[in-house]
């Protein structure tokens, strides 16, 4: 409630438990803030309706919780909300700065445990984005870039043993396996439709349709083709795909919207192996501007486990006592946090 102008969006967070499939975290901080978003709603009056009439999905935040803390990664939460409050609008912007960022939510609808990590996955993500983003039946040509973060479900015995008492047969019986099957197949589902809305390249195959030939058939076993544009989580505590757009558009464009420019910025970059410091420190010299006065509020990072790093042998894909995302996770998560001053 301290601005009552104020549409939350998105709840993104970083819990302390183990980032695999019995971390039960993620779902008693989204129950949590699904209880306390409910307060916030019951406090506000029919005087502030007025004050959403440009989102189409405040009344129902997407959450996206993300378990492992590992190393000096510190468990916390960010708060995405647009505000009409003039305010805080960008009145002081960088004059070579001819992009706004803008913040969208959506989600799919609820899979079946036999659809989890499948070609069905895929395609309802890419549907979601681009109905949301298409809305009057045309995709947007003007957004010049854009990132897509993903919470996806995953398959839990029980899930499993109810595909099979109706005849279906799910993606895997590795509940662990599930998670990566969930991530890729949301993954590369919204990878295809940033494309459609020409917002980024994908590497690997494409046709004049912008499609990948097969790709539905190709989740976590054809790496030639995959998106920087896109990171996903997978959990327990749903069954649908929660879905948190960041995208820039052209001045020229975003001058026409009746909202407030915003004062913030995205950066997008690569870290070519687990130790890029100076891939980070890159984008993170994007992201305070030329004047090197904005402020980092939120790095969003996807570890690679990997067997060596720059010739030498690592741990994290023969270590039985700590998973690998584990250990990538830790290792990551201390580079960034060198780059950025902090944790």
């Amino acid at each position: 409630d301290a601005n009552p102008l104020a549409d939350i969006l998105c709840v993104l967070g970083k819990t302390e438990g183990n980032g695999c499939v019995n971390d039960f975290t993620r779902g008693y901080a989204t129950s949590a803030i699904q209880a306390a978003l409910g307060r916030v709603r019951s406090r506000r009056t029919a005087t502030n309706e007025g004050r959403n009439r440009y989102s189409r999905f405040t009344a129902d935040p997407a959450i996206i919780m993300s378990g492992g803390t590992e190393g000096v990664l510190c468990p916390h939460f960010i708060v995405f909300a647009n505000s009409w409050d003039e305010a805080d609008a960008d009145e002081n912007h960088d004059v070579d700065d001819d992009a706004a960022l803008e913040l969208h939510v959506t989600r799919t609808r609820d899979f079946k445990p036999e659809e989890v990590g499948t070609p069905v996955m895929a395609a309802e993500t890419r549907r979601a984005i681009e109905e949301y983003l298409g809305g009057d039946g045309n995709l947007p040509n003007d957004i010049d870039d854009m990132f897509v973060q993903i919470k996806c479900p995953l398959l839990t015995p029980e899930r499993i043993t109810e595909a099979a008492a109706r005849g279906e047969t799910c993606a895997t019986t590795d509940c662990y396996k599930s998670m990566a099957l969930s991530r890729g197949a949301s993954a590369i589902g919204a990878a295809v439709a940033s494309i459609n809305c020409r917002a980024t390249t994908l590497e690997g195959r494409l046709n004049d349709d912008y499609e990948v030939p097969n790709f539905y058939a190709s989740i976590c076993e054809d790496y030639s083709f995959g998106s920087d544009r896109v990171s996903s989580s997978a959990g327990v505590e749903l069954m649908h795909c929660e879905i948190l757009m960041m995208l820039t558009r052209r001045r020229e464009s975003s001058a026409s919207l009746t909202t407030p420019r915003s004062k913030f910025r995205m950066a997008l970059g690569r870290m070519d192996d687990a130790i890029d410091l100076v891939g980070v420190t890159r984008c993170v010299e994007r992201a305070r501007g030329p004047r090197g006065t904005n402020e980092i509020v939120a790095a969003i990072v996807k570890a690679d486990p990997v067997a060596s790093v720059r010739g030498r042998r690592t741990t994290m894909l023969s270590d039985s006592d700590i998973h690998a995302t584990r250990h990538s996770r830790a290792a990551v998560g201390g580079v960034v946090a060198a780059a950025v001053g902090d944790c």
